[in-house]
């Protein structure tokens, strides 16, 4: 997460990064070895769509410490990095924009529209299969829930916005950003320093939902 940040701020681009790794650790289905593989029937739900694709198709390379950008799809956190986040190529959309699949950078990714930075997901990789992607969008038109059992309005997803930076007086300077949902109700103000060497210090919430700032 905070990687994602300072490559945000440093204008990196590239959403999807292509990696070489040789998925050592990882079992058949892209798990790391000794976790439970098998994600049943592929269904609208984040669940199944992490399960059969997130899991077996992306992390290989977007997991852990070394996901190329800091994106990670492993299932940990797969879902806080990509609904209502913005893009780090294309920072105008979102990665998961509830309600809207064609607004979605993911979609467009894994689809290689026109427009996209650097190329189809999975990069040198078989693309997905329309079946697949209909399902992403899918879920993503339902709002983009969460949770298995229930759906949830869009209106319910939170949002981050274009980070602001401020020079500090030892080189270094603080980002911040907001979080809002789609109606743009504040949810809250975060931030984090960064040192001049580049050493991404905390992040702090600086303000609450309702507290004002």
């Amino acid at each position: 997460m905070s990687a994602r940040w300072i490559l945000l701020i440093a204008g990196v681009v590239g959403l999807l990064s292509g990696c070489g790794g040789s998925g050592r650790g990882l079992d058949a289905n892209g798990r790391p070895i000794g976790e439970g593989g098998g994600g049943g029937p592929l269904v609208a739900t984040w669940r199944s769509i992490q399960d059969n694709i997130f899991t077996p198709r992306c992390t290989e390379c977007h997991a852990g410490g070394a996901a190329p950008l800091g994106l990670r799809l492993d299932e940990a956190v797969s879902y806080e990095q990509l609904v209502g986040v913005r893009s780090v190529q294309i920072p105008q959309l979102f990665r998961v924009d509830p309600g809207d699949p064609d607004a979605s950078y993911l979609v467009q990714k894994v689809e290689g529209a026109a427009g996209i930075l650097g190329g189809r997901m999975p990069l040198e990789r078989a693309a997905l299969s329309a079946q697949q992607i209909a399902v992403i969008r899918q879920w993503i038109a339902d709002g983009a829930p969460r949770g298995d059992a229930f759906r949830v309005g869009a209106e319910e997803a939170i949002y981050e916005s274009l980070p602001d930076a401020v020079a500090l007086p030892d080189g270094g300077f603080f980002v911040a950003w907001s979080r809002t949902d789609r109606e743009g109700r504040p949810l809250g103000l975060l931030g984090v320093p960064v040192a001049a060497d580049g050493t991404l210090g905390a992040r702090v919430a600086l303000s609450e939902a309702g507290q004002g700032m």
